[in-house]
């Protein structure tokens, strides 16, 4: 049986994914949960953008990181956004990419781009 490349962090990785994804923990708790799977992540983006579990990891991250750590994350993702896209799980996260970087900084006053316009809603969907 063929080993996954990151199964070690995958594993840590899917830990603190448990401690960030419910909504009864506390600010500060889950963006220091972010923030070490962010720091744990630093690097191996792009690997863990294609698997089904830290691609998952990846995509609450960037809903629940600083906008700081979210540029970065899309600073190394940009060039590969096309060819993410046409993976199986990580389709998600560049959505939710594109989304929150959008939404904050691209075009803050189209209205196109917010969550909130019937627009958005029928391109997403």
């Amino acid at each position: 049986m063929k080993r996954r490349q990151h199964y070690s962090l995958e594993k840590e990785l899917t830990k603190l994914w448990e401690k960030m994804r419910c909504h009864d923990v506390s600010k500060e708790e889950r963006s220091k949960a972010v923030s070490q799977a962010i720091h744990k992540m630093d690097g191996k983006y792009l690997d863990i953008a294609t698997s089904d579990v830290t691609a998952r990891v990846l995509q609450t991250c960037v809903k629940w990181c600083s906008e700081s750590e979210r540029d970065a994350i899309f600073d190394v993702l940009q060039p590969h956004l096309l060819t993410l896209s046409c993976k199986k799980y990580a389709i998600f996260l560049v959505k939710k990419l594109i989304e929150l970087v959008c939404q904050f900084h691209i075009f803050p006053s189209w209205s196109c781009c917010q969550p909130s316009s019937s627009y958005y809603w029928s391109c997403s969907r």
